[in-house]
């Protein structure tokens, strides 16, 4: 109960899609995780030959050979690499470092060890979600209060503990503002201020996973306003953009904040709502055509699953029973109920 409590609230979808619209495949963040690991293992091993006490540091030597290995290996097994193994595959570079600054810090170039801890807050914010990227900061300030604790100390550790962690809290903040900035525009309707149809693909294919895993109903609704074209040619097009303006306001402000709405093309809107039954299903739709009449008129159509159907398979169904609400003047939406009566199709 409480699980599903947080789940519904904006706090756990910034954690865990925040900066992750658009996410990049699993496969691909493998990649980067690799490439860059393999990069920092080379840098690692010409720095401790430079240093030209191999006995000193052999540590250093066997930590970035082996680390170097993986990285080959997840570059080459990257279509395999589940998510959770790519932030294993982070995490491992953490320890890496740690163990490398608490054999040597202090002396030589080891002291700029923490550099590499920079990476790997910018290789978090930019493929995984806000948590598992805070989950790295967090781990990084473990391993590195541990370094300095048990391992060879600076002259001053408390001040390069200071300099150090407020230097990776400040480039993760300003890297994973930067993201989601940018994310952001790429998912979003500029005009309207909703999500356009590729930030649709993202955040309903994760309401999918949800109901997957629960009782509870996906609902589906397609809006069409009436005559917009009519509007656009006999008022302009600044007051068609202020009306559709208006009707995107009028369906967030009438919809939950964990309901999804985006701009589906032209004077189209599209809706998604996990549900627990038709009824409630009928009251969301109810209040969002009565919000909207009162910027224009409309029609919609919805379909309501219990999560075997796909998302394009409700949008079909929501789009034929739009159809039918246009056929019929006086009904503003009509419902398809697939959660057992498919012959409705």
């Amino acid at each position: 109960m409480i699980l599903q409590l947080l789940q519904k609230s904006s706090i756990y979808r910034w954690l865990w899609d925040s900066p992750t619209d658009p996410p990049l495949s699993s496969q691909a963040a493998a990649m980067w995780v690799g490439a860059l690991s393999a990069v920092g293992s080379a840098v690692g091993l010409l720095i401790t030959i430079s240093l030209g006490t191999p006995s000193q540091y052999i540590i250093n030597y066997v930590a970035n050979l082996v680390f170097l290995a993986a990285s080959l290996i997840i570059i080459k097994r990257s279509a395999l690499i589940t998510r959770f193994g790519t932030n294993v595959a982070l995490a491992s570079g953490t320890i890496v470092v740690s163990l490398q600054i608490a054999t040597g810090y202090g002396k030589d170039p080891s002291l700029l060890a923490v550099l590499f801890y920079v990476w790997i807050v910018l290789l978090a914010f930019s493929f995984f979600s806000t948590a598992e990227a805070l989950g790295h900061i967090f781990f990084i300030i473990a391993l590195y209060s541990l370094s300095l604790i048990f391992g060879d100390k600076p002259s001053s550790p408390l001040a390069d503990w200071i300099l150090t962690i407020s230097t990776l809290l400040v480039t993760s903040i300003s890297a994973g503002y930067l993201n989601y900035s940018i994310r952001k525009l790429a998912i979003t309707d500029a005009m309207t201020g909703i999500l356009n149809r590729k930030g649709w693909d993202f955040a309903t294919n994760r309401e999918v996973s949800r109901v997957h895993r629960s009782e509870e109903m996906l609902m589906v609704g397609l809006i069409d306003l009436n005559d917009f074209k009519k509007i656009n040619d006999t008022l302009g097009h600044d007051e068609g953009d202020r009306i559709l303006a208006r009707t995107a306001s009028a369906i967030t402000s009438s919809i939950r904040a964990v309901d999804i709405a985006a701009r589906w093309g032209g004077d189209e809107f599209a809706i998604l709502a996990i549900v627990d039954s038709k009824i409630q299903a009928q009251h969301i739709i109810e209040r969002i055509v009565q919000d909207v009449s009162t910027v224009t008129n409309l029609r919609c159509g919805v379909a309501i699953s219990n999560g075997r159907q796909s998302i394009a398979k409700l949008v079909e169904v929501a789009d034929q029973a739009l159809y039918r609400a246009k056929a019929e003047k006086d009904k503003s939406w009509s419902m398809t109920d697939l959660t057992g009566r498919v012959s409705e199709l």
